[in-house]
């Protein structure tokens, strides 16, 4: 059976050759025997005369043209997380002979922190904006994370203080896709394109619902819950217990705020909280009275402390991937921590913190991080000290993977 699939993709190969004789011209690594033998090998990995593994649904012979085809115009292209392993299409081997061939082209894909990642979809061509991964993908959400919180690169100034530097100069001028479908055979396929960009009527703007549901894996780290439990009641007991419900309480800050649950504020002083808090309790249970809550004549049932706790995770959590628009790309236990301290509340305080992790200068912002007055006054500092030490793990884990590169 192996030795027929080889012969196949043989076949295809030099058929796909033949057949696109612009893949040759030039393209001075494209013909060789180690390209042939990777591609080949990626080719069996697909089992199939008409797939390269989960690549778009493509034929190989045309999702190799939409790739290496130089006389297309450069469109505004996003390249996201693609975590699939090593032996993909997108081998260094590739990477290297495309970048000699399309130096100015965004690049195909890079090893980072061990972890292959490639472009998400198709640059260019007649299938450009096709999206890589099909609906299903275990890592789908990542490519769609990529392109709805894109901005385009900073222009950093020289010689100027981090703490100088405004935030949207260090993330970028926001330029989001938009994310369109088409239907073949019965299946969705997913398409991105900037959102300047003219769109043919044949490609349908997505639900809001469908790409929630999407995007919903994104919203679904384990460590999570358990980890801002742990911070906001140490020991697992919800404060505010009167009976069978749980009231109003102040929290253990110097300013002594009015918290409800898990954690969750709702304070006269911060107008804002009531607001959002009436809006998650008309959800959770119309019954509800904000005002009575805020004076101790009503509690919550435990069932609803948790629902409401529900609804911060989610709601920090997009809030946190708003802030930081590379979140996804971060190791799963620096984007909790950063969750966490926006729940906490402490990073929304914390502007030259933000800037030097989106830098990616670590050791400064551990530094800038335990500068802060509340930690130096002695209050949280468990939860301050947990978030270095994620950053003091990140940084070690970056120093050994570039050893292991070099």
């Amino acid at each position: 059976m192996f030795g027929q699939d080889t012969t196949l993709a043989s076949n295809e190969y030099n058929k796909m050759i033949k057949q696109n004789p612009e893949l040759n011209e030039g393209f001075t690594g494209f013909n060789t025997p180690e390209f042939k033998a990777q591609w080949e090998q990626s080719y069996n990995s697909s089992n199939s005369e008409e797939e390269l593994g989960m690549l778009a649904s493509l034929p190989v012979k045309e999702f190799s043209k939409a790739l290496f085809t130089s006389d297309q115009p450069q469109p505004i292209v996003r390249f996201g997380a693609f975590d699939d392993a090593q032996e993909s299409f997108y081998d260094d081997y590739t990477l290297n002979q495309f970048k000699q061939e399309f130096p100015n082209d965004p690049p195909l894909g890079s090893m980072y922190q061990g972890t292959w990642h490639g472009a998400s979809r198709i640059p260019k061509g007649k299938h450009e904006g096709r999206y890589l991964k099909k609906v299903g993908h275990p890592t789908l959400h990542l490519a769609l994370l990529s392109d709805l919180h894109y901005h385009d690169p900073p222009k950093i100034p020289e010689g100027v203080a981090v703490k100088d530097i405004s935030e949207d100069v260090i993330d970028g001028r926001p330029n989001p896709h938009r994310i369109y479908y088409t239907e073949e055979n019965g299946q969705r396929t997913l398409y991105s394109f900037p959102r300047n960009k003219q769109i043919d009527p044949r490609f349908k703007p997505i639900e809001p619902e469908y790409l929630n549901m999407l995007l919903e894996q994104a919203y679904f780290l384990p460590e999570l819950q358990g980890y801002i439990m742990d911070n906001e009641i140490p020991n697992r007991r919800i404060p505010g217990k009167v009976g069978n419900t749980y009231k109003i309480y102040a929290d253990s800050g110097k300013d002594k705020y009015l918290t409800i649950g898990i954690g969750h504020l709702l304070d006269p002083r911060k107008p804002d909280s009531i607001t959002r808090t009436r809006r998650m309790l008309q959800t959770i249970n119309p019954l509800l009275n904000t005002q009575a809550i805020m004076k101790g004549e009503q509690g919550l049932t435990q069932a609803e402390v948790h629902q409401l706790f529900q609804m911060d995770i989610r709601e920090k959590t997009e809030t946190t991937h708003r802030v930081f628009p590379n979140l996804h790309t971060y190791p799963d236990y620096i984007q909790v921590a950063l969750i966490d301290a926006t729940y906490w509340g402490m990073m929304g305080h914390s502007p030259t913190t933000r800037k030097l992790i989106k830098l990616g200068r670590l050791e400064e912002a551990r530094d800038e991080w335990l500068r802060n007055k509340t930690y130096k006054r002695g209050e949280s500092r468990f939860r301050f000290e947990k978030f270095d030490q994620a950053l003091k793990r990140w940084i070690e884990e970056k120093a050994r993977f570039r050893a292991k590169e070099d």
